[in-house]
């Protein structure tokens, strides 16, 4: 029976590792890409959401005819801002803080 102990690493096997990881990160040419290819990922996700998403499409174009200074969304990942045309897209927290400061409330 295997217990728990026996499953573990050993120190040095947990140094070498955190040493490759170092390694390959702090790398230009191999730990840079991951973060490159991360923000590349995220606006293609975002831009496949939008043109997948047809009331989306439809809330934004009504938003930008209609001239609105905002829009409130749990999914603001849906409104990528180079489309929104200088509408703003907030969350309803953001909504309530931007609210606040435009209007006395009480």
């Amino acid at each position: 029976m295997t217990t728990m102990n026996e499953k573990k690493s050993s120190v040095d096997e947990v140094r070498q590792r955190f040493d490759n990881d170092v390694d390959r990160f702090s790398s230009i040419e191999t730990g840079q890409t991951a973060t490159i290819d991360t923000s590349l990922a995220m606006e293609l996700i975002t831009k496949a959401a939008f043109s997948s998403t047809k009331r989306v499409q439809i809330v934004l174009e009504v938003a930008i005819a209609a001239h609105v200074e905002c829009i409130i969304t749990g999914n603001q990942i849906h409104f990528p801002s180079e489309l929104c045309q200088g509408v703003t897209v907030l969350s309803r927290g953001e909504f309530l803080a931007f609210y606040k400061n435009r209007h006395i409330i009480g």
